[in-house]
């Protein structure tokens, strides 16, 4: 696959395997690999975990802030710059499989979420959106630190709704409708802030609001309320991915497709 077997490569694959995905891998990489060099160019992975439709998203959908799109427009960029290193000319096959691994090795709730979070950071940043958001290291279980704002945890629940997605559906559709995510929004903003039992939750303006939620208490309501959360970028990545798969890989290694997801049951189960 463009690398010498080696005792690293061996260890990557065994790994990569055990997650069910090996062989949609290998086929993923033979076709977005240049064949002159066996390396993915840096442009085809941006490429393929980019969200490229040019549906609207609809006004009245969650009154979702108007840089949404735009934080949409930067997730695969983003993705690959955080998640992959290249190599010389581009990703060669031990590179992917440590980028793959990365964003959807086996790991619990908790690492899976620290991992959307360094996700979240990193796309907003790159749209030009303010974040807060602390690591202590590059390590995927370091500490996070800093604050949300309710606006982040308002992207961020629309953010993984997109993720947990079968895009296909869209396809024909001018606008996408966006579920009601503020139930839970507020319920971040009760459980995070001291005086979140005396906010009035009946009208509250969730794009106007300055106050700062601790990322390590938001940390802890979503693995107590939406535990299900941090899985959605795993279903990302091995959803893009099998876009570039043969159909026969597709139907013996996932039979199942991402399904619409509607209502809020799906982040809180």
């Amino acid at each position: 696959m463009g690398a010498s077997t080696s005792s690293e490569q061996k260890e990557l694959e065994f790994v990569a395997a055990s997650t069910g995905a090996l062989l949609i891998l290998q086929k993923a990489f033979s076709k977005l690999c240049d064949p002159q060099i066996n390396f993915i160019p840096l442009n085809s992975l941006h490429e393929c975990f980019s969200l490229n439709f040019t549906n609207s998203i609809a006004e009245e959908s969650s009154s979702v802030p108007e840089c949404f799109p735009k934080l949409l427009a930067n997730l695969g960029s983003a993705l690959v710059n955080t998640f992959f290193t290249a190599d010389e000319g581009g990703f060669n096959w031990v590179e992917f499989l440590r980028g793959y691994i990365k964003c959807c090795g086996r790991a619990s709730t908790s690492l899976s979420l620290n991992t959307l979070c360094r996700l979240y950071a990193a796309t907003s940043i790159k749209a030009g959106i303010t974040s807060k958001l602390e690591f202590e290291s590059d390590d995927l279980d370091c500490k996070i630190s800093g604050s949300f704002m309710s606006t982040d945890v308002l992207l961020l629940l629309c953010l993984c709704w997109i993720m947990s997605q079968n895009l296909s559906t869209w396809e024909g559709h001018e606008k996408i409708d966006l579920p009601d995510v503020k139930p839970l929004v507020l319920s971040a903003i009760t459980v995070c802030t001291d005086d979140g039992n005396a906010l009035n939750v009946w009208d509250w303006s969730i794009s106007g609001s300055e106050v700062q939620l601790p990322a390590q208490k938001c940390h802890m309501w979503a693995l107590t309320t939406a535990p299900s959360l941090g899985y959605c970028f795993a279903q990302y990545v091995n959803a893009r991915l099998r876009r570039f798969a043969s159909s026969e890989v597709l139907s013996f290694f996932l039979p199942f497709e991402l399904t619409i997801i509607s209502n809020l049951s799906y982040f809180s189960s």
